[in-house]
């Protein structure tokens, strides 16, 4: 375990090099300490632990590193088959059984988020769910751009006409939702940060943008949805209003 982590300098963070390969083969990285003068290049992973103690074994820097299965199976969904992928993701980056360390880098997680090229939400395997969601948070979102130009055309009543009639697409998309976990604080401060954003189920990708055009559109005029679905849709125009206001460049919307 020492061969990975070493000592880290103040102005250095450890970058997982991801090596390439397909879905069955067996996770292999090099967990590199880079400088962060200026930031180098990486993704970021936002995902849930799951069990601590159902882990799987990858090769890191030649070690047996184990992880847990939720990460095992975001990595090998990320990973390319041809090149390598920079992520940077705290189960792996931050050396979990040294406690100073650990306090020492979530005072920085931060800026990690902030200063990535995109924070991808992982929200696990599709249960079938996520290709639905991924179409209709799509439609929804060109949608968007209509009734923005056009609000009197529309009218909330051919918004719900529009949409409300596919039931499978709302659950589908209440589901995406429910996974993302867009309540907890650590999610709220992961995305609210982010230069980019995406949400990743299995092959699946989602915009964040896309996203947030969606929570707009339904959720200011589509009444027939559930409660909780319309928190879901507050906690997207949070995450949205935190964005803008660590004043990055543009906004999602664009």
């Amino acid at each position: 375990m020492m061969s990975i982590y070493s000592p880290l300098p103040d102005d250095h963070i450890r970058i997982i090099e991801l090596q390439p390969g397909e879905r069955d083969d067996s996770l292999v990285c090099n967990l590199i300490p880079v400088s962060t003068q200026p930031w180098p290049d990486y993704e970021t992973i936002s995902d849930v632990w799951g069990d601590p103690n159902i882990t799987r074994p990858i090769c890191c820097n030649s070690e047996s590193l184990p992880i847990t299965r939720n990460l095992g199976h975001a990595l090998r969904a990320l990973r390319h088959h041809n090149r390598c992928r920079r992520l940077w993701a705290d189960a792996i980056c931050i050396n979990q059984r040294d406690l100073r360390e650990r306090d020492q880098r979530v005072r920085l997680m931060h800026w990690v988020y902030a200063n990535a090229q995109q924070v991808v939400n992982w929200l696990g395997l599709d249960n079938g769910s996520a290709k639905v969601a991924a179409e209709f948070i799509a439609s929804v979102s060109k949608a968007y751009w209509s009734y923005a130009w056009d609000k009197e055309s529309w009218g909330e009543g051919l918004v719900i006409k529009s949409f409300k009639s596919n039931r499978v697409s709302w659950d589908a998309l209440a589901d995406i939702l429910d996974r993302a976990l867009l309540e907890r604080v650590w999610v709220i401060q992961e995305l609210g940060r982010a230069l980019k954003a995406m949400l990743r189920c299995s092959d699946i990708e989602i915009p964040w943008e896309n996203l947030t055009r969606t929570a707009a559109l339904l959720g200011l005029h589509c009444r027939v949805t559930s409660q909780s679905l319309n928190a879901r849709f507050a906690h997207v125009m949070l995450i949205e209003r935190m964005f803008l206001m660590y004043n990055h460049i543009g906004n999602h919307f664009g």
